[in-house]
């Protein structure tokens, strides 16, 4: 990631926005914008305890009209919230057509799956395939809301 940022500081490149993946969203790696002024957007992993708990904290009002994007159909809430000491914005997002969507394909799945275990009978252990089948409610509760983060001013304390 800082070698990407050196690179467009050489080439004369200044005021941009790294559009980064969920793995490049490390302590590290914020600090070094911060200190050379770029911007981000990053999808957060949702196995953070930290997003984990966004999204629990902001699951019960993020479909109020208030937070809903006309036109597109989605709902978003903008959370300002600090990662590792560097001030960040989180943007919690649901879109409940794609929700609907995966829920049914989730289903369509559980349900192959428990055709094909219904033909195994008992004489065959279940593989890691059919680890759906077994984790419903895990599954559901991963196809809820999403995250992004966003860059707010930085100030390291």
């Amino acid at each position: 990631m800082q070698f990407m940022m050196d690179q467009a500081k050489s080439l004369g490149i200044g005021g941009i926005c790294f559009v980064i993946d969920r793995g490049f969203v490390a302590k590290d790696n914020f600090y070094y914008m911060e200190e050379n002024k770029f911007s981000l957007v990053a999808a957060m992993p949702g196995s953070l305890l930290e997003a984990q708990r966004l999204v629990s904290e902001n699951n019960a009002d993020i479909r109020k009209a208030s937070n809903r994007i006309a036109g597109l159909g989605v709902y978003a809430k903008k959370v300002p919230f600090e990662m590792e000491g560097c001030p960040l914005d989180a943007h919690i997002y649901f879109d409940a057509s794609k929700q609907a969507l995966d829920e049914k394909e989730l289903h369509s799945r559980i349900e192959r799956l428990e055709a094909e275990l219904g033909k195994m009978g008992r004489t065959m252990r279940a593989t890691k395939k059919y680890r759906d089948y077994f984790a419903v409610d895990e599954k559901m509760r991963q196809q809820g809301p999403g995250l992004s983060l966003t860059r707010r001013k930085w100030t390291r304390n």
